[in-house]
């Protein structure tokens, strides 16, 4: 008896790392090589710092269609690490266009992970992470940078060591016998 063989498993991330980032950026580019952008102002509780594009100032797809989708890039430590494009109503096709035309097909993500109504649809890379939400008139796609994600997240582990220790010796100091 013959078997056909298995196809092979569907690389939903291949692109997604490929890319890298947005075409004309990679992730952990620093911000000076973003002259198009302008700080939205603040820093998140997070450490990224939030940009859009200069009115005039945008490029590429994301920026022939400003009118359409709005943009945010965030940078962590000074360096590009995420992605975040949205678009509202009848808007909201043109963006899965363009996700699927960056990314290939997805993995769609399960019904009951999601609330009523919405739809999603991941690209998992090594090196980077996209999703595209759709729902309740709104449709998001974040594309995200694993490296600066472990970067945070190491940094924030570290953080915590130090505060910790820090209490351990405050209460060892505290406790310790009073000399007489």
């Amino acid at each position: 008896m013959q078997t056909r063989p298995r196809p092979r498993p569907h690389n939903y991330g291949a692109r997604a790392d490929s890319l890298n980032g947005i075409p004309g950026h990679a992730f952990g580019e620093p911000r000076s090589s973003f002259p198009e952008l302008e700080t939205k102002g603040y820093q998140d509780l997070d450490g990224y710092t939030y940009y859009d594009a200069k009115e005039g100032k945008e490029l590429g797809w994301f920026g022939k269609n400003t009118g359409h989708v709005r943009t945010t890039y965030r940078f962590y430590q000074d360096k590009f690490a995420s992605f975040d494009a949205s678009a509202q109503g009848t808007d909201r096709p043109l963006l899965a266009e363009e996700a699927v035309y960056l990314f290939g097909k997805g993995l769609p993500e399960s019904p009951k992970n999601l609330a009523y109504g919405e739809a999603a649809v991941n690209w998992e890379g090594q090196r980077v992470q996209a999703t595209l939400s759709d729902g309740h008139n709104n449709c998001r796609l974040l594309i995200r940078s694993k490296l600066a994600a472990a970067q945070k997240a190491a940094a924030e582990t570290a953080q915590k060591k130090a505060e910790a220790a820090a209490r351990a010796a405050k209460l060892r100091a505290d406790n310790a016998p009073a000399g007489h």
